[in-house]
């Protein structure tokens, strides 16, 4: 078999394992099966395996790393959290923008690195002793979840985890993030409204604001995961429609997956 030949056979069957890994994690807010964590095991094992056959490391390395995590699931007890999730979507987001540029070249790197650091670090918090029911922070320790935005930066893109509260007087942590994001490299950005209960009409100024920051920094956006009270308050305040809200983190990421 040619190296095209084995390289077109890799592409059909990545594209397979990560149709298997997506429809597994979509549905990872309820308990999966032990079926399932091990379905999920294999398709990123079969990834890295056959990545590294035809000589694609860094669909490998990411791949291993998803491989290792959920390896600490099923044989080390660690708990599925937001985290587990999260990392798992953007990293089957990294792996099919590594597939893509073979077939399509350009000039826009996938720092592998730096996401496969991140999955490392959440492994070592991941078995340390944390105190139970209490909101997390990216470095591990604890904060008021209903005052205090949480960002999780993993590759080129920024999850920013809205408030519980959300209004106006949080409009300057949450532009001095972006500036700070956008200065990085950072280029797409999802604003998570998972925890958040309630947002003035000030806090949506405050996030058409922010959306106007990143379209000007040259980046792009998503919301996702708005309750009803977040998506009244949104439209009330003229901002739904602004805001690209998608149902679900997998659907804002497949948004803004080509940028």
């Amino acid at each position: 078999m040619s190296q095209l030949d084995l390289m077109k056979e890799f592409l059909l069957d990545a594209g397979e394992q990560l149709e298997k890994i997506e429809n597994i994690v979509v549905h990872l807010e309820r308990e999966l099966t032990k079926e399932e964590l091990d379905e999920l095991f294999r398709a990123f094992h079969t990834l890295k395996g056959n990545a590294s056959i035809v000589g694609l490391e860094n669909v490998r390395d990411v791949s291993h790393a998803v491989e290792d995590m959920i390896g600490d699931v099923i044989n080390k007890g660690v708990s599925i959290r937001q985290m587990t999730v999260d990392l798992m979507l953007v990293s089957v987001d990294a792996i099919q923008r590594m597939l893509r540029k073979i077939k399509e070249p350009d000039d826009k790197t996938v720092n592998a690195s730096a996401l496969i650091e991140k999955i490392g670090e959440f492994r070592q918090e991941s078995v340390a002793p944390r105190p139970e029911a209490s909101p997390e922070t990216p470095n591990g320790g604890v904060q008021d979840s209903t005052t205090e935005m949480r960002v999780k930066t993993l590759e080129n893109l920024a999850i920013l985890e809205i408030p519980g509260l959300f209004e106006m007087e949080h409009s300057g942590d949450l532009i001095a993030h972006l500036k700070d994001l956008l200065k990085r490299g950072t280029s797409r950005f999802i604003f998570d409204f998972r925890d958040t209960e309630k947002i003035s009409e000030g806090g949506v100024s405050a996030l058409l604001k922010a959306k106007k920051e990143i379209e000007e920094g040259g980046g792009v956006m998503a919301s996702c995961r708005a309750g009803p009270d977040v998506q009244k308050g949104l439209s009330k305040a003229g901002g739904i429609a602004s805001m690209n809200m998608r149902p679900s983190l997998k659907e804002a990421l497949d948004s803004v997956e080509k940028f």
